[in-house]
């Protein structure tokens, strides 16, 4: 097992024109797991000799934001951020006999995911009692998983709008109503769109007498 990760921050001040700040964030991490054993497979002469396992995730992630309070009461953000995710995953099987030439790199998947997002953002202070939030968001995503020969791709556009308003009650401002309302998503996990029927070839099906 192997990681690592770097990260940025960045912020600065903009006369007349608000502030501006980046962030942005890298990681790595390596796995590799091994085993021997001597196991004999039902139905067939031959024996599992050893299992290695590799796997790697590289991950980025980054985003600019910028915001404005120069007008009364409100302030503005827009913003923009960004990901990319790859992951790998690869296993060989050593056998005795004649499946040795059928196991190695039989469940290699390979999934790259690249997303994003623009927003623009207003959080307006109506007077001492009412405050209100207004939001709109693009969301995008590309994903790619390879399994073996096989292949899939998602995409995903979506607007996303927001709207949020609370106001004090009382003289105290101790009780607050909220009201909020948007638009929102859930993505399909990976697995979703990659499910495929598959025969394991070291199990043969008895049915119909094969």
């Amino acid at each position: 097992l192997a990681s690592a990760s770097l990260g940025f921050n960045w912020q600065r001040a903009v006369v007349n024109a608000g502030q501006l700040g980046l962030h942005s964030q890298a990681s790595a991490l390596h796995t590799r797991v091994g085993a021997q054993r001597d196991e004999s497979l039902a139905g067939l002469p031959q024996a599992l000799r050893a299992e290695r396992d590799r796997g790697a995730t590289r991950l980025w992630r980054g985003s600019a934001t910028w915001t404005d309070d120069r007008l009364e009461g409100h302030q503005l953000k827009l913003g923009l951020v960004g990901n990319t995710l790859v992951t790998t995953d690869e296993a060989w099987r050593d056998l005795d006999g004649q499946l040795e030439a059928l196991a190695p790199g039989r469940g290699a998947q390979r999934l790259r995911e690249q997303s994003g997002a623009v927003y623009l953002q207003d959080d307006w202070m109506a007077g001492t009692a009412w405050a209100f939030n207004l939001g709109l968001r693009h969301e995008f995503a590309r994903s790619r998983v390879r399994v073996d020969d096989a292949s899939a791709t998602k995409r995903i556009a979506i607007w996303a709008p927001s709207m949020s308003a609370r106001k004090k009650l009382g003289a105290d401002g101790q009780d607050v109503l909220r009201l909020s309302l948007a638009r929102t998503y859930r993505a399909p996990d990976v697995e979703q769109f990659t499910l495929r029927p598959h025969i394991n070839p070291q199990f043969p099906c008895s049915a119909n007498g094969r």
